[in-house]
């Protein structure tokens, strides 16, 4: 399926156009950056194109949407909070067929959410080892399993134990796949289509908990569930039978050969020499070198990225989505018989789907550093407006108001830091330090999220909900000053021009 193609004879020859009629053919079997058979005087004649071949965009583009089924499958998971708190805490029509003996408290409403975090924390200690040992293609077969277990325990829950360590595999799978995704696409995307690549992961996340959202106004949350079992399965079967695997890990193992097939085939072009070599200089360790590496803390091109990618993941939930996310249709805890909650997070829910299919290509045309200003000031802005109509909420309410701003945030969120965070995951997980950078990004991310979430009862009766939104307003604003100030622009560039950057 990946290999190479060949010429009338039958032999595995990349194109080279020289600047004169002729061709130069490799009649080596082994790739043309292998071969020693082109003179060095040969060299200043060749001119090569570097540009893919017709049928690059699309191949990278199904491997990219195949990938991100895993996407949906973190959408679900996040999604289905929503609804299930709602019905457990007996609202809609699902209050008197619950296993459960009455209803939820808050606290246990709080740990339904987090659980799913908590899960994730977890595997933080085995994803970057599964990603080097394993690679990046056979670690979402096995991140399937612990979904398709988690969802089933939900679905067959008795108690809320069984929820509550439902949740956490499934959230074990989603913390998994929230880095994993994001790093193949940005391993298998060209340059300038690797931003737009990796918005189609936050749109997978945003249809996931879109679909939630709305199935779980008429369906009931074991059901929804049991349902959400089909999805890892497709995964696993799209990852065993149609994904090629990463030609970064490939290389990183010496695998050359192998990893030159792929490129071919996710280039459609024969001749790759400059992007294998750029792939190599920034995978194969130095090891061998005669020269002492410095330590890891006075390597900038160690340090830089992971630092960066702290500061993005701890922003990204700082804003406080994960908490709307969670407690969307809590939130929004208003009887109107024209527009109740729940269609009301339907809509939100909507919105946000529809501004990350635009945000692919704002995010091809404009640099990340603009995008994430403008959409961290909107954030800020829909948030102090959300929370003064809390604090100054009317006899009469109206419920437009806090709807069109979360409509805004939701919007801002989409278009920018949502589907920017993994994008710039994509980006700086650079070879050598990607292991690193995953795990913290992981860490940070579903870390801070879980703490957010655990203590959002909590603080709501001590700052009251104004002072929630109030502080993610400032906490939005305050991360935007902050990347303005260190984050380098990565838009368009290769492995090694962003490896520059931090030299």
């Amino acid at each position: 399926m990946f290999g190479r193609q060949s010429d009338n004879n039958g032999v595995n020859s990349p194109r080279i156009t020289s600047s004169h009629d002729g061709e130069f053919n490799n009649s080596d079997d082994k790739p043309l950056y292998l071969s020693s058979q082109i003179p060095p005087d040969t060299a200043s004649l060749i001119s090569v194109s570097f540009q893919p071949g017709t049928r690059a965009w699309t191949r990278q583009f199904l491997a990219a949407v195949a990938a991100c089924t895993g996407g949906l499958s973190i959408g679900l998971c996040m999604g289905w909070s929503s609804p299930a708190i709602k019905q457990l805490q007996g609202g809609g029509h699902f209050s008197k067929i619950s296993p459960f003996a009455g209803k939820i408290t808050e606290y246990q409403a709080g740990w339904i959410g987090a659980s799913l975090s908590l899960g994730a924390i977890v595997q933080v200690l085995v994803t970057g080892m599964l990603m080097n040992f394993f690679g990046r293609r056979i670690s979402m077969i096995l991140s399937s399993f612990p979904l398709v277990a988690g969802w089933l325990m939900i679905g067959l829950a008795s108690n809320i134990w069984h929820i509550y360590f439902g949740r956490a595999l499934t959230g074990f799978s989603a913390g998994l796949l929230s880095v994993l995704v994001p790093v193949y696409i940005g391993e298998i995307s060209s340059p300038n289509w690797r931003g737009v690549f990796g918005t189609v992961f936050q749109v997978f996340i945003v249809l996931g908990i879109l679909l939630m959202y709305s199935v779980g106004i008429y369906v009931h949350w074991s059901i929804l569930a049991v349902i959400a079992v089909a999805v890892p399965v497709v995964t696993m079967l799209l990852a065993m039978f149609y994904l090629p695997e990463s030609p970064t890990w490939l290389v990183s193992i010496c695998n050359v050969e192998q990893a030159t097939d792929v490129v071919i085939w996710l280039r459609d072009q024969d001749f790759v020499l400059e992007e294998m070599e750029n792939l190599m200089e920034s995978t194969i360790s130095l090891n061998d070198s005669p020269y002492p590496s410095p330590p890891w803390y006075k390597d900038s091109t160690k340090v830089k990225p992971v630092v960066l990618i702290f500061l993005v993941m701890l922003i990204n939930q700082l804003c406080g989505i994960s908490v709307v996310e969670t407690f969307f249709q809590s939130m929004f805890n208003w009887s109107d018989p024209l527009l109740p909650a729940s269609f009301s997070s339907s809509i939100v829910g909507g919105c946000m789907l529809l501004a990350t299919f635009l945000a692919g290509p704002v995010v091809k045309h404009v640099d990340r550093r603009p995008l994430l200003t403008f959409s961290l000031i909107v954030m800020c802005i829909s948030m102090f407006g959300f929370g003064t109509y809390v604090y100054l909420l009317p006899a009469r309410p109206y419920n437009s108001v806090p709807l069109v701003c979360m409509f805004l945030y939701a919007t801002a969120y989409s278009i920018g830091i949502g589907p920017l965070a993994w994008v710039l995951l994509g980006d700086l997980a650079l070879p050598k330090v990607s292991s690193a950078v995953v795990t913290v990004a992981s860490l940070t991310n579903w870390g801070t999220a879980f703490i957010l979430i655990s203590f959002f009862s909590s603080l709501t009766k001590l700052i009251g909900l104004a002072g929630i939104w109030w502080a993610f307003s400032s906490l939005s604003l305050l991360g935007c000053l902050i990347l303005i100030l260190v984050l380098p622009e990565t838009r368009g560039l290769s492995t090694s021009q962003i490896t520059n950057l931090f030299l």
